[in-house]
């Protein structure tokens, strides 16, 4: 019992492998073993010590499977906590990534929906930054990324959730932020970051689009919403913040702010909201496939229309108008293209993509040219 405790002892001490244990444990049973069959045989005295030997054998035996099992458990947490570190973290940034929002976004949602806490996202996104690596290298592209993260963890607060979210999109969430606090915050980070040096260019901007969870929202509806918002900003010129609300719940839309004065924009526009609305009703993919692209093709045939009279009137930002047109028409038949080939067959989520594309540039954008038609 001696050897075995001093054993033990040196085991724990000198923090031996645990195969150690093991040995150490079998090496006992085995050599009390021994000394039973020799002692049956006779060449071993009968004595309190050779009689009660084996027993003592046995217990230190289990002493040391037991001590060897709990250090391989403890090895066993560690290296599982090792791996889902490695499974949850970007390598190049050390930021979380997007495996970490699927294992928390449940209970994210869950505390906003019971406490009533809304949570607000920012998605950032770096400008030109292809032009950056194709420019001067993959490294140097690495070294602004590891950069950037590095600004947006210091702006952020402990409770705050930061994500690089892919190539040079980073995913920011906000616990108990409203949309105003969000874009403030957003605001600092992106004029931070505009003055932030850089070696080998003079300067780095980012878009970035905000939106707030809204009650009865999944987290995909505010993920989407925020998506659309960063592109905004990209649209409108980049360096810029955009906050994306959600301009579908009121059913009244049209009947205040949103209507131009122009009798046939106006009418289009509700035309438009009204097939957007009805979009729902159309079961069956064939019914609902032929209902989304007449939608896109009376969008298309409307900024006809509009641009036609925006000449007209003289309208100074036509041309980037009609840019900003062209493009979420790009992405609109992007959205159908997923539907028809079956890239995407979840219809909700189309119908919700379409209608914050089309509506929300209706409720916005085109707010920026209703003084011009007042004046002509």
């Amino acid at each position: 019992p001696l050897i075995g405790l001093a054993s033990l002892i040196f085991m724990v001490y000198h923090k031996k492998n645990v195969s150690l244990y093991f040995l150490f444990g079998g090496s006992f049973l085995g050599f009390a073993l021994i000394i039973l069959i020799l002692q049956q045989m006779g060449l071993v005295a009968n004595s309190n010590f050779s009689k009660y030997f084996f027993y003592y054998a046995l217990a230190l035996e289990s002493l040391f499977f037991t001590l060897g099992i709990l250090d391989q458990l403890k090895n066993l947490n560690h290296y599982n906590q090792l791996f889902f570190d490695l499974a949850v973290t970007d390598p190049l940034t050390g930021l979380n990534n997007r495996h970490y929002l699927e294992i928390h976004k449940h209970t994210l949602l869950s505390f906003a929906e019971r406490y009533q806490e809304p949570f607000a996202l920012l998605i950032l996104d770096i400008d030109h930054f292809k032009y950056v690596n194709d420019t001067y290298g993959h490294d140097f592209g690495d070294e602004i990324l590891k950069t950037l993260a590095s600004i947006l963890k210091k702006r952020l607060r402990k409770s705050d959730m930061l994500m690089r979210w892919g190539g040079e999109e980073f995913l920011i969430i906000l616990p108990k932020s409203s949309l105003s606090q969000a874009t403030e915050v957003a605001d600092i980070i992106r004029e931070e970051v505009s003055k932030s040096s850089f070696d080998k260019i003079d300067h780095l901007t980012i878009s970035v689009g905000v939106a707030q969870w809204q009650e009865g929202e999944s987290f995909e509806d505010t993920f989407g919403r925020a998506d659309l918002a960063m592109y905004a900003s990209k649209d409108h010129g980049r360096n810029k913040v955009s906050a994306n609300f959600n301009p579908l719940n009121s059913s009244a839309i049209w009947k205040s702010i949103y209507r131009s004065g122009h009798e046939e924009i106006d009418a289009e526009h509700e035309a438009l909201y009204n097939a957007l609305q009805n979009l729902t009703s159309h079961t069956g993919k064939t019914t609902f496939k032929q209902a989304l692209k007449d939608i896109i093709d009376m969008t298309r045939d409307h900024f006809r229309s509009e641009e036609s009279f925006l000449k007209k009137s003289d309208y100074e930002e036509l041309k980037n108008h009609a840019g900003i047109h062209q493009a979420l028409l790009k992405k609109a038949y992007k959205v159908y293209d997923t539907y028809e080939t079956g890239q995407e067959n979840d219809e909700e989520k189309i119908i919700f993509v379409i209608k914050t594309l089309i509506m929300g540039h209706l409720v916005s954008e085109d707010l920026n040219f209703y003084d011009s038609l007042e004046k002509n």
